[in-house]
């Protein structure tokens, strides 16, 4: 009797483990989440992953997600297919919190080394944010630990051990001139100074 009622047990489980089994492949031959991203991003495939199969409400999910840029679904002869398209960090605002390209903030769920940006105001100037982009995509992206602006001196560019006073015009000479200067000059007399490069014939290095 025990021997029957354990087969019986048996049998129902491998019955609800195959059910299961055919159940979630009925759902990946009906639906499909495509995920694209400027970064390697295992966590965010795995947080849609989950959602996609516990939330009844994935498009919802989807709006409410600040790292998705854009999240188009589409209807097949196969079923439904989502395609998600994750934001590119540009800057640094804080632990985890980034401005894309058009720079609105957003979480991020891994961590990248990208330039800090400091502004007294959240909304740059058009200009502003053009030569923000600029200072970015310079050979001197790696090396820059942070960006501050405002409207009277321009930019600020902060360094392991100095700070370089760009200012708001000639950016793209001016950023090349740095390269040139630290070259140049001793970096004990760089070290806790800041390099002014608005002088239209030199530079002046003063003290923090």
């Amino acid at each position: 009797m025990k021997i029957v009622k354990y087969l019986i047990f048996y049998l129902l489980l491998i019955l609800l483990i195959f059910s299961v089994y055919l159940a979630f492949q009925i759902n990946e031959t009906k639906f499909k989440v495509q995920f694209f991203s400027p970064y390697n991003c295992d966590s965010c495939e795995k947080v849609l992953k989950n959602a996609f199969f516990q939330s009844s409400e994935f498009e919802v999910f989807l709006k409410n997600i600040s790292w998705i840029k854009t999240a188009e679904k589409t209807k097949t002869s196969r079923g439904t297919e989502f395609f998600i398209e994750g934001k590119k960090p540009l800057f640094k605002i804080s632990s985890h919190v980034y401005y894309d390209e058009n720079f609105e903030p957003f979480f991020s769920l891994n961590e990248h080394n990208k330039i800090i940006l400091n502004t007294q105001k959240r909304d740059l100037p058009l200009s502003a944010k053009q030569q923000a982009i600029l200072i970015s995509n310079s050979e001197l992206r790696e090396k820059i630990k942070s960006l501050s602006f405002n409207e009277t001196e321009g930019w600020v560019l902060e360094f392991d051990d100095y700070k370089v006073l760009l200012g708001k015009k000639e950016l793209q000479a001016r950023l090349k001139k740095i390269i040139k200067l630290t070259n140049k000059i001793n970096k004990k007399d760089l070290k806790n100074n800041l390099l002014d490069l608005r002088y239209p014939k030199g530079f002046v290095i003063k003290n923090l």
